[in-house]
């Protein structure tokens, strides 16, 4: 998400957001328009997280 400046968000739109957030459920969330497949190569599943544990274990 792109940084913005404080004068772009007022402090009650921002609490708005937070709040539609807040309520949105699983499944609730607007479907996926994406107009174009991932690039060829790109990964298409989620895998486990690679960065490293504290404690190194």
């Amino acid at each position: 998400m792109p940084a913005y400046d404080e004068s772009q968000v007022s402090a009650e739109e921002m609490n708005a957001l937070v709040a539609y957030i807040r309520s949105l459920k699983k499944g609730t969330t607007p479907d996926n328009t994406q107009r174009f497949p991932a690039p060829v190569g790109a990964p298409t599943e989620r895998t486990p997280s690679t960065v490293p544990t504290p404690g190194g274990k």
